[in-house]
């Protein structure tokens, strides 16, 4: 098999182009203290925090807790629709599916 330039490129951009189609980009951060990404602002409308990717992930998400801390992240779970909301016991997460939509309070959930 006899690979050129042209070829090695081509699969480059290749995997550059499902590289990206799989990755989101989503504020990372914690208002707990405790946390290994605390960032004061996290639980303020439109946070100052980290941003980073995530290969693999389908959704980024934001979590408010009952005790009132707020964490932002991922999803890995495909099935997730943008504007959806996860009310469990503890805490809401809700989902949003475009590079670094994670910047509000879950305002389209009716809340805990």
């Amino acid at each position: 098999v006899h690979i050129t330039m042209k070829h090695t490129l081509s699969l480059f951009v290749l995997y550059i182009t499902l590289h990206l189609g799989l990755s989101i980009f989503c504020y990372t951060c914690s208002n707990d203290p405790d946390s290994p990404i605390y960032a004061v602002s996290c639980g303020d409308v439109d946070p100052d925090s980290d941003a980073q990717s995530c290969t693999g992930c389908s959704a980024c998400t934001t979590s408010i807790y009952n005790d009132g801390k707020v964490m932002r992240g991922f999803s890995n779970d495909a099935s997730v629709q943008d504007g959806d909301c996860d009310y469990q016991d503890m805490y809401l997460r809700c989902f949003c599916t475009d590079m670094l939509c994670n910047t509000d309070l879950c305002d389209n959930c009716n809340g805990l």
